[in-house]
């Protein structure tokens, strides 16, 4: 697993939304997910189910990673179970609650068979992710994964990258 970090700027659009109007953008977004068929055989309920993100509207920091996981998809949760738990440590340890952060994923329906996204998922879905992104402003986004990292290497390319891509061992 990879991790990097990112500053995205802020849009001088959605520098002045109030908290009320964020929360209704997210709503009518998490809307246009849950009735996304942009792909062929994603978003089928109980089978590769969509997910919109989670969190802190306000939270300075963002996690963002590849796809929704079976679990994920039951919860509606990003990270729930498996690599969820570390998540979840990692959070706690920092004295926080998952509530506290906003967590999304790049693609946000359930691969079946938990495959890898194909690239015209990851296409079709990064909008919802960078609208995602625009309601919330964090002033960090950690990125999990490769494709997560492209992604958001395409949507700020004048962000700063403070780091090169972490590489985390079972037993470390």
């Amino acid at each position: 697993m990879s991790l990097c970090l990112y500053t995205p700027a802020v849009s001088p659009e959605t520098a002045q939304d109030g908290s009320e109007a964020r929360r209704l953008r997210k709503i009518a977004l998490d809307n246009e997910i849950a009735e996304c068929r942009r792909c062929e055989g994603m978003n089928v309920a109980r089978i590769t189910a969509s997910a919109p993100a989670y969190g802190c509207l306000s939270s300075p920091v963002a996690l963002v990673g590849q796809s929704l996981c079976e679990k994920c998809m039951e919860s509606q949760i990003p990270f729930t179970g498996g690599s969820g738990e570390l998540i979840d440590q990692s959070i706690e340890r920092a004295g926080r609650e998952k509530t506290d952060v906003f967590i999304s994923n790049v693609v946000h329906c359930h691969p079946p068979g938990n495959r890898p996204s194909h690239e015209h998922e990851i296409v079709n879905c990064s909008p919802y992710l960078h609208r995602e992104l625009d309601i919330v402003r964090p002033r960090l986004v950690i990125t999990l994964g490769r494709d997560t990292q492209r992604v958001l290497t395409f949507f700020y390319p004048r962000a700063r990258v403070p780091c090169r891509p972490l590489q985390f061992r079972a037993d470390g």
